[in-house]
């Protein structure tokens, strides 16, 4: 088991050498990349707006939220920097879903930096590669 430095949060994996994040901007130092070599599970939240049906794969990007009680989506919008679309001030997430990294997943992981006006503090994975996670659930927030 590894520590995300500055956190007690321990994940299934080893460190590896690190690898360029998509956006540094989106750190509190330390980041660092990993393997992992049992499953975890990960949260994501998403403003898919108001259309018709749930589509999962809408939910599935880069970024998952990592050892976290996802809250209200205003809560988690600012603990894990979700940026807002268009003209609006805050992050309008409309959806949740589970993920499933699998064994092999290779991530850059630490703590959200304040960003997009949020505030963020929030332990982030930001996905690099390796098998494709599964959705374990998904669904409409009450709003």
């Amino acid at each position: 088991m590894l520590s995300i430095p500055g956190s007690e949060i321990r994940l299934p994996a080893r460190a590896v050498e690190t690898r360029p994040t998509r956006d540094p901007a989106a750190w509190i130092a330390p980041m660092i990349t990993v393997e992992l070599y049992a499953p975890i599970d990960v949260a994501r939240m998403a403003d898919l707006g108001r259309r018709p049906g749930l589509r999962p794969g809408a939910l599935l990007n880069d970024w998952f939220a990592i050892a976290a009680a996802v809250g209200t989506p205003a809560e988690f919008a600012q603990r894990h920097s979700i940026p807002p679309r268009g003209n609006a001030r805050a992050a309008k997430l409309t959806h949740v879903a589970f993920w499933r990294l699998q064994p092999g997943t290779l991530l850059n992981v630490g703590r959200c930096a304040p960003y997009f006006g949020a505030a963020g503090g929030g332990f982030q994975a930001e996905f690099l590669g390796g098998p494709l996670p599964t959705l374990r659930s998904a669904s409409r927030l009450g709003t």
